[in-house]
């Protein structure tokens, strides 16, 4: 099994990585951890589908998309930017595709964007708060908007269109569903009180479906309560997750207190 962590340390964040190919034949998950980025800290997970040009792709190039718009927009505004940018590249060069979820630290304020279905979530104790919101066709919503396409059919999981198939609504690169509704536009939020003074919020963890489709938020919370070293966070989640899954999984996780 193909596998890399590393940890980093940058006042009072702590932060782990762990990637593994799993039982997959390819590793397609990438991932992107600066913590001297543009001021603040900057984290990015990307699971790729249709192979891994998009995912390392993203790793490369997204995170100095967001820095260039940022001098001139502010934070949410230049991820959205980041992520369709990113996404036409991506298309000029490869057909595939992959999800994205980024996380921004600056000046106290999480920042967050995703599209697809890697997940960012805060946690404290047994209580979490999702900060990503998964497109998939489980959200009402994405389903409305892709079954609106012409030529577009979905199942419970996936949506169909002429030979292709796939279980994300958004995604960066896919170029085959461009005409089915499958967008770039990420998700975006910001929030200032989970690193304030009275904050109850201990962590910060952002991981691909290889983890989260076999765990949820609560179970990934009571698992977060067994660590005693930060510095193995990630790879004890995604060791856990590796007993049950057979996709690739990479999560970073990122200790606030």
């Amino acid at each position: 099994m193909l596998y890399c962590s590393q940890t980093m340390k940058i006042e009072n964040l702590v932060t782990s990585v762990f990637s593994a190919q799993g039982k997959r034949p390819k590793m397609e998950d990438a991932f992107f951890l600066s913590l001297n980025f543009g001021g603040g800290l900057y984290a990015g997970v990307y699971d790729g589908h249709g192979g891994d040009y998009a995912a390392y792709f993203a790793k490369r190039y997204l995170h100095t998309a967001f820095l260039k718009h940022s001098q001139s927009k502010d934070a949410l505004r230049s991820f959205d930017e980041a992520y369709n940018e990113t996404s036409r590249f991506i298309k000029r060069i490869d057909n595939s595709g992959t999800t994205a979820a980024d996380v921004f630290i600056y000046n106290n304020i999480v920042y967050c964007a995703n599209a697809g279905d890697t997940r960012i979530i805060a946690i404290s104790g047994t209580n979490t708060k999702e900060l990503s919101l998964e497109h998939r066709l489980k959200n009402e919503t994405e389903r409305h908007r892709v079954s609106s396409y012409e030529g577009v059919e979905t199942s419970n999981q996936h949506l169909f269109y002429k030979d292709y198939q796939i279980m994300v609504t958004r995604a960066l690169g896919d170029i085959y569903f461009e005409n089915a509704g499958v967008i770039s536009d990420p998700h975006c939020n910001c929030d200032d009180t989970i690193l304030a003074d009275y904050s109850k919020w201990k962590w910060l963890f952002i991981a691909t479906d290889g983890v989260f489709d076999v765990m949820d938020d609560n179970e990934i919370a009571e698992l977060f309560l067994r660590i005693k070293d930060p510095h193995n966070a990630a790879e004890f989640i995604c060791k856990k997750a590796l007993k049950k899954s057979t996709d690739n999984v990479t999560a970073i996780a990122i200790k606030l207190q």
